[in-house]
């Protein structure tokens, strides 16, 4: 019954959207409680603005905690500082006069995205094994192959033409009553069905 409560209120937050929690409630919750909050709101799937509303509004109440509870806190809020920058780390970068904790996850987020720019521009980025990069073309070639014949199997048009693959060349034939017509360029046909 806990459960269904904590997934209503988490329904509740994000189409009402409410832009504070009320403080008595957060203030006599024990720390066990705030946990399961915080471990709920991971499991939960948020967007990006809703996230970002939750952990603010979530934040105030989380100063005067346990360092473990606050450092897994601090993780959780740089982990969606980085998956959602637009929405979190730009909001709360806007936020007038953050909180040392707010200061130390805006810092971190922008560090990992400038040690990413970094790995972005070393040329370590362009080595590649010359097996790996023939096993991707393999792979690529197959799962076309897969498509093809997955498209050909379904379609109704497709079993009543005679498939035929052009391996080299820019011109076919046709053989009609036993003769070969002459080469013609290859070109794109379609007719609209209505």
């Amino acid at each position: 019954m806990i459960i269904k409560k904590r997934l209503f209120g988490f329904l509740l937050f994000q189409k009402i959207k409410i832009s504070s929690f009320d403080e008595n409630t957060l203030k006599k919750a024990q720390v066990i409680q705030l946990h399961l909050l915080l471990l709920e709101s991971i499991r939960n799937l948020f967007s990006g603005e809703d996230i970002s509303r939750f952990i603010i509004m979530l934040e105030p109440y989380l100063q005067n905690i346990s360092a473990e509870l606050k450092n897994e806190f601090k993780d959780e809020m740089i982990t969606q500082a980085i998956n959602y920058p637009g929405k979190c780390l730009n909001n709360w970068k806007k936020i007038n006069t953050p909180s040392n904790l707010i200061k130390e996850i805006i810092e971190s987020a922008e560090q990992y995205f400038k040690k990413l720019e970094n790995i972005s521009q070393s040329s370590a980025i362009s080595f590649i094994f010359p097996e790996l990069k023939n096993s991707f073309e393999i792979e690529r070639r197959e799962f076309s192959r897969k498509v093809s014949k997955g498209a050909h199997e379904e379609s109704i048009l497709s079993s009543l033409c005679k498939k035929v693959d052009i391996i080299y060349g820019k011109q076919w034939c046709v053989m009609v009553n036993g003769k070969l017509g002459d080469p013609t360029p290859l070109k794109r046909i379609s007719k609209k069905l209505i």
